[in-house]
């Protein structure tokens, strides 16, 4: 089994305020028999008006939010460690 630390960082930064903003991130691994998720955390600044996580028609985990107040940035930070059995190869 091997073990991975994941982080990844987005920033978005306005010309001017953004009054409403709605994202859509792809950013908490998928669990699967190979795959265990030991955390994940997702941090957003500002802190959303609305959030929802879900997952897509494909199984994997969708986070949603919104935000409906003006704001120059936008900071999503996803931090993860998922430990993985290797698979082997099928001819």
């Amino acid at each position: 089994m091997t073990r991975y630390r994941v982080v990844h960082r987005t920033a978005y930064e306005y010309h001017r305020p953004m009054a409403d903003g709605f994202t859509t991130t792809h950013l908490h691994p998928r669990v699967s028999p190979w795959q265990t998720v030991e955390s994940a955390e997702l941090h957003i600044e500002p802190t959303p008006d609305e959030f929802d996580a879900t997952h897509d028609p494909f199984g994997n985990p969708v986070t949603w939010v919104a935000f409906h107040v003006p704001h120059e940035e936008l900071l999503i930070r996803s931090e993860m460690t998922v430990a993985v059995v290797p698979q082997q190869l099928q001819p």
